[in-house]
């Protein structure tokens, strides 16, 4: 009886769950590539490169939270450079 050798994991999706981390708008689109290349090639990994996906657009949308809320605060606080003196 032979058993099939599982099909090879898409490197750019493994390199998409990285970069998901780290510049999560480069885990999106090494997500989407490597999509479209395990649809093309028949390679693994198809459940990672989702991952890659979703997890960029989830840091993206804290990432931009924070921004946002990092800009309200500091319009709030009515911080402008030319008023500042020094008795």
């Amino acid at each position: 009886m032979t058993v099939a050798a599982p099909p090879r994991t898409n490197v750019l999706a493994l390199v998409g769950f990285i970069a998901a981390f780290v510049a999560p708008p480069a885990g999106i689109i090494f997500g989407a590539i490597a999509l479209r290349q395990i649809k093309e090639r028949g390679e693994g990994g198809r459940g990672l490169a989702v991952a890659d996906i979703w997890i960029g657009i989830g840091l993206c949308l804290v990432w931009a939270f924070f921004i946002t809320l990092w800009l309200v605060a500091w319009s709030l606080a009515g911080v402008d450079g030319a008023q500042i003196t020094i008795s």
